[in-house]
């Protein structure tokens, strides 16, 4: 049976036979300190990491967009949140002992990046996860990463699906 889980407006369907994770799900205890990821992926030989952006969702305004867009583009919400969020869950789930194989970090941007802003933003997000200090990690953690559009997810995630459910008032 397929599992279907939301985050605010977007709606993902995941295959059968994988176990998803509602990582950071409000009202779980988690270790102190720690920021988790929205969704995990547990598969046979691979690990899915995948954090959702959602400046696009119908209560945000032109200027919560562009601020998102700045935040990311000039690193701070690589360097204070997306990183920190995949790092994090990764030393979660390896302490509990739930990785397995390859390790991917997806994230779901609901937002349409210019080419070269988008080229930008991977670049400093793969830097990133390699080198947080002033020595890279001697053991790299996310051997993939991949940035997309919900309505593109399945390009990049076979079987994985995003659609837009409008917020219950």
């Amino acid at each position: 049976m397929k599992t279907v889980l939301c985050e605010d407006e977007l709606e993902f369907t995941f295959p059968d036979g994988l176990q998803v994770i509602k990582l950071d799900q409000p009202g779980i205890p988690k270790p102190e300190g720690m920021r988790f990821v929205d969704f995990v992926v547990l598969g046979e030989n691979a690990t899915i990491l995948i954090e959702v952006k959602d400046p696009s969702a119908s209560n945000a305004t032109d200027d919560q967009r562009e601020s998102f867009r700045h935040r990311v583009i000039d690193g701070a919400d690589i360097n204070q949140v997306l990183v920190p969020k995949a790092r994090d869950s990764y030393t979660y789930l390896h302490l509990m002992n739930q990785v397995s194989g390859y390790v991917i970090y997806c994230l779901v941007v609901a937002y349409k990046f210019e080419r070269d802003d988008l080229r930008i933003v991977e670049q400093k997000l793969r830097r990133r996860l390699q080198q947080e200090c002033d020595k890279p990690w001697a053991r790299p953690y996310i051997q993939s990463i991949a940035i997309v559009e919900p309505a593109k997810l399945s390009t990049v995630l076979p079987s994985f699906t995003c659609t837009r459910k409008p917020l219950d008032n």
